[in-house]
């Protein structure tokens, strides 16, 4: 995330009549930075690194995990902590930033670390005092997360308060499964999302290729009675250019679109996507999984080809660093 500063961002329109000037300035401004820096030498190697954490609450009774969005409420005791003097015990400290969805929050060190070997060390330390400091500010049956996304965001019921529920003819996203609540209340991050609908001329459409089986007709028939029932005035030209598609309606939503990550071994190849393949008889598809189980079997033993020793002590949760085997002077 960028830096967050104090302000009031400009609707879509309003900064229209501005574009000129920004881009002539933010390209002059580069120019003047590039000749300060050009003739620069020997400057300290620097570097850092990013979390970004969300907060669930979990019900053990009811077996469900909901979205509190409550993360403004948090920062605001984790700044408080800070200015009382009670950071972590940690030379590299912790900043604690807001992010887009507002049961999300990011942690990076206060100090950034530098070139020496020993500072690599330190890294999992201060990621780990992070997750406590935050840890001490939640409630009894809140947990903290890292996963890159949450598994039911979008789906109904995903926040924790029932109450919240999506505006398709709203002021913000227009979403028709994300509440507008769910954004960082911050006030960059709603004008950023009703900006992109206005500067698209429509609602926010990601489209992912649905896997076709014997239940995928009745599935995009759902998916459209859904779309037509939530939004009379969009539904129809929405349910037109979907085709056989899921319909995602959020940029908070972007994150769940599945990336295809090449594993290959040093013969080439690597996973098959299935997602596309409409017309695959199901022998066909059925070799393309074996193949790619293959592919991932060797991809897995190739990971397993590590030797494990114990961290060193005061990290607080059990782990272990992994270094390769067979590494030069092992």
């Amino acid at each position: 995330m960028g830096l967050l500063d104090a302000g009031t961002p400009m609707a879509w329109d309003e900064a229209q009549q501005h574009a000129e000037h920004v881009r002539r300035n933010g390209i002059e401004q580069f120019i003047n930075i590039y000749r300060h820096y050009e003739h620069v030498e020997k400057t300290p190697f620097l570097w850092g690194d990013e979390v970004e954490f969300f907060v669930t609450e979990l019900d053990e009774q009811k077996r469900t995990a909901r979205l509190p969005v409550r993360t403004p409420e948090i920062l605001a005791a984790l700044k408080k902590d800070q200015d009382d003097g009670h950071d972590i015990d940690d030379a590299f400290g912790a900043v604690w930033h807001p992010e887009f969805a507002n049961w999300m929050i990011e942690a990076t060190p206060a100090v950034p670390y530098g070139k020496s070997g020993s500072d690599i060390a330190k890294v999992e330390r201060n990621m780990w005092l992070r997750r406590m400091e935050l840890s001490k500010h939640l409630r009894a049956n809140e947990k903290i997360l890292s996963l890159p996304v949450f598994p039911r965001l979008g789906a109904a019921g995903f926040t924790a308060d029932p109450a919240l529920a999506p505006a398709p003819n709203g002021p913000t996203s227009r979403s028709l499964y994300i509440p507008d609540e769910s954004i960082q209340p911050h006030p960059r991050f709603p004008t950023l999302t009703a900006n992109i609908r206005k500067r698209r001329g429509e609602k926010v459409q990601i489209k992912v290729p649905v896997y076709q089986d014997k239940h995928t007709a009745t599935a995009l028939q759902r998916q459209a009675a859904e779309i037509l029932k939530s939004d009379p005035e969009h539904g129809q030209d929405i349910v037109e250019q979907l085709g056989a598609n899921i319909y995602m309606s959020a940029s908070s939503l972007s994150s769940q679109i599945v990336e295809q990550f090449d594993i290959s071994d040093k013969a080439g190849g690597g996973i098959e996507p299935v997602i596309n393949k409409v017309n695959t008889s199901e022998a066909d598809l059925a070799a393309v999984l074996a193949a790619d189980q293959k592919r991932l079997a060797a991809a897995f033993a190739r990971s397993q080809a590590r030797v494990k020793y114990p961290r060193s002590k005061g990290f607080g949760q059990d782990s272990a660093h992994v270094v390769p085997r067979n590494t030069a002077g092992a």
